[in-house]
Formats: structure tokens, sequence, C-alpha cells
């Protein structure tokens, strides 16, 4: 994802939506200063680009935590039946 975003950018640097998905990508991948450096490209102020790195740190242990948890679940075997 990070290579296309990148690319998409260098084809056209006005791209904000592709500087916004690189810096959630960067931020998956625990790149923040990159990801604040793409979050900034959209606009925003470093306070605001901070707010959305925060929140896609979240969202990502989010996601994280809600695999873990259907995979514990999967695992369970069924209830017996009454």
């Amino acid at each position: 994802a990070e290579a296309m975003l990148r690319q998409a950018i260098a084809l056209d640097g006005s791209l904000r939506r592709a500087y916004n998905n690189l810096g959630l990508t960067l931020a998956a991948l625990e790149r923040d200063q990159e990801a604040l450096i793409a979050f900034r490209q959209t606009g925003l102020s470093a306070q605001a680009a901070e707010q959305n790195l925060r929140n896609a740190r979240r969202a990502v242990r989010l996601s994280e935590a809600s695999s873990r948890l259907a995979m514990g679940l999967a695992s369970r075997p069924d209830p017996p039946v009454r």
C-alpha cells in the first residue's frame, strides 16, 4: 500500500487523500514521524496531524483486539445443546 500511495503522490502531489492514506499506513507501521509529515501534507495543522496520528494508532489497536477476540471465540468449542 505504501509504495502505491507514494507512486500516486509522485504522479500528482495535490492528492490530499493519498497523503492521508499514506499517513494512516505509516501509522499502522509505527512510523510516526513519517506519518505526521504525510498528514501535514494534507494541509492539517501540526496539532490536527498529531490528533490524526493518535486516532490512527487507536484504530490499529482496536482492529488488533477485535481480531484476537474473533480468533479466541472461533477456537472455543460450541456450548452443549440443551
